[in-house]
């Protein structure tokens, strides 16, 4: 843990990250920490996380989902944040709100990923644990150059919009539907892409109404 608590003179208690010389933290010394553990790099799931085309942000929230850290309400129950009885789902669906069921098994979240792959042209049953479901949306297309990387690129997309959408929800009370979760995870993807991948010069257009094709030119 590179966390410490302090009390200055003043006897004011606060809190200093210790993974970077100026005691403030950021994703770029969240990231180098996380790395710097040996067993870290072995993991299978590594490569998976660590995608050159996504915010080292959205990179790292991934990785927290893979090691079950995200503020989930059984996360924080856990914690003693919460009490065990406020622990399920902001939407109402009477199951307690776990990372995956946040991200793959409420209702809101399953209509997103469905709405994902019509839009990609395939019809799959996805599991509902983060690393064999970002193995399975990767495998949705017949790989082709560039398609599984531009995959990973939707997934990670779809599973911060997810993630945005159920905290707009906790935090201000606001209903967001799946269509527009999926939306807004299409435009971040071709965003993410349009920036990051050098030979990727599809316009907005040609991505929403045939993005299997535009995927071919991502690397």
């Amino acid at each position: 843990m590179k966390v410490s608590v302090k009390r200055d003179l003043g006897l004011q208690v606060r809190i200093v990250w210790l993974g970077d010389s100026s005691n403030c933290y950021s994703v770029k010394s969240g990231y180098k920490v996380l790395t710097e553990d040996s067993n870290v790099g072995s993991q299978p799931a590594y490569k998976k996380v660590w995608h050159k085309l996504v915010p080292l942000k959205v990179a790292v929230f991934v990785w927290q989902v893979l090691q079950n850290r995200i503020p989930s309400k059984e996360n924080l129950c856990k914690r003693g944040i919460v009490d065990s009885t406020a622990i399920n789902c902001a939407r109402n669906c009477e199951r307690v709100e776990s990372s995956s069921h946040i991200l793959f098994e409420c209702n809101i979240a399953y209509e997103v990923w469905m709405n994902m792959c019509r839009w990609l042209g395939v019809n799959s049953v996805m599991p509902n644990q983060c690393i064999t479901h970002i193995d399975a949306f990767t495998d949705l297309v017949q790989k082709k150059r560039g398609t599984e990387a531009g995959l990973r690129t939707i997934w990670f997309a779809c599973t911060w919009c997810i993630w945005k959408a159920r905290n707009a929800k906790v935090f201000q009370d606001k209903n967001v539907s799946a269509a527009e979760i999926a939306e807004r995870s299409k435009l971040l993807a071709w965003n993410w892409l349009r920036i990051k991948s050098r030979n990727f010069m599809y316009d907005i257009a040609h991505w929403i109404t045939n993005p299997v094709i535009c995927l071919e030119s991502v690397e």
